[in-house]
C-alpha cells in the first residue's frame, strides 16, 4: 500500500506551547527555552489505521485576537490543530475565532488545551467545559502537557486519523460522480442513436441535427452519415 501524505497546521496564540508540542511529538524532547516561532515545518513518518503516513506539520506564528485570519493556512493543509492554554483566557478567545474560520471549511479539526498538568484552581475552565466548547464546533478535544508528555502523541494521531479516514470517502464520492457522468453519456448516446435510426434517411432532418450545438450528437451523426 502506498504511503499517504498528510499536512497539518498548528494554529493558536503566541506562547500557548505550539512549538513545544510539535517538537515533543517529533523528537520526544521538551523545549525549555525557544525563540518565538515565525513559521517552521516538520516531517515525520507514522502509522495510522494500518496505513503508513508521511506527515508534514506546519508550526505557525502566534495569532492575536485582533487578526485571526487563517484562510491562507486552510488552503494548504488537510487538518488543523487549534491550540489554547488552559491558563490563558485570551488564547481561548483566539481559539474560538480560529474555529469559526475552520468551520467554514471541510477540514477536520482538533482542539488542544495545553498545560493540563496545572492545578485545577489555575485552569480557566474545566475539562467538561472545554469538551462542550469543542463539541460546539464538531471537533475532537484533547488536553496535553509537553512538559510531562501527556497526550501529545494522541493529539497528533487524532488529527492524522481523521484525514486518513476521510480521504477514502472523498475518493469514493468522486468515483461515484465519474460513474454517473459516464452512465449519463451512454444514455445520451443511446438516445441519439435511436433518433438517427429513424431519421438517417431524411437528409433535411440530418442537416438540422448536425447544426445542433451538442458536440456528441454532431460526432455521432457525422459518423453515421459517412456509412
Amino acid at each position: 500500500m502506498p504511503i499517504q501524505n498528510v499536512k497539518l497546521a498548528v494554529l493558536g496564540s503566541a506562547g500557548v506551547g505550539k512549538s513545544a508540542m510539535v517538537v515533543r511529538y517529533i523528537t520526544g524532547r521538551f523545549l525549555h527555552h525557544y525563540d518565538p516561532t515565525l513559521e517552521d515545518e516538520y516531517c515525520i513518518e507514522t502509522e495510522v489505521e494500518g496505513q503508513l503516513v508521511n506527515v508534514n506539520i506546519l508550526d505557525t506564528a502566534g495569532i492575536g485576537e485582533s487578526s485571526c485570519d487563517c484562510s491562507n493556512y486552510l488552503s494548504l493543509v488537510d487538518a488543523v490543530l487549534v491550540v489554547f492554554s488552559l491558563e490563558n483566557q485570551s488564547s481561548l478567545t483566539t481559539a474560538r475565532q480560529l474555529l469559526e474560520s475552520v468551520r467554514t471549511s471541510s477540514l477536520p479539526a482538533v482542539l488542544i488545551g495545553t498545560k493540563c498538568d496545572l492545578r485545577s484552581n489555575e485552569r480557566i475552565l474545566s475539562y467538561d467545559e472545554a469538551l462542550t466548547f469543542a463539541n460546539e464546533y464538531g471537533c475532537t478535544y484533547v488536553e496535553t502537557s509537553s512538559a510531562v508528555n501527556i497526550n501529545i502523541f494522541e493529539a497528533f494521531q487524532s488529527a492524522i486519523s481523521a484525514v486518513v479516514m476521510k480521504k477514502p470517502a472523498d475518493e469514493e464520492a468522486v468515483k461515484v460522480v465519474k460513474i454517473e457522468k459516464k452512465n449519463s453519456t451512454r444514455r445520451k448516446v443511446r438516445s441519439i442513436w435511436s433518433r438517427l435510426t429513424r431519421f438517417r434517411k431524411d437528409k433535411k432532418l440530418l442537416d438540422s441535427l448536425v447544426a445542433s450545438p451538442n458536440s456528441i450528437e454532431v460526432d455521432i451523426i457525422r459518423l453515421c452519415s459517412a456509412h
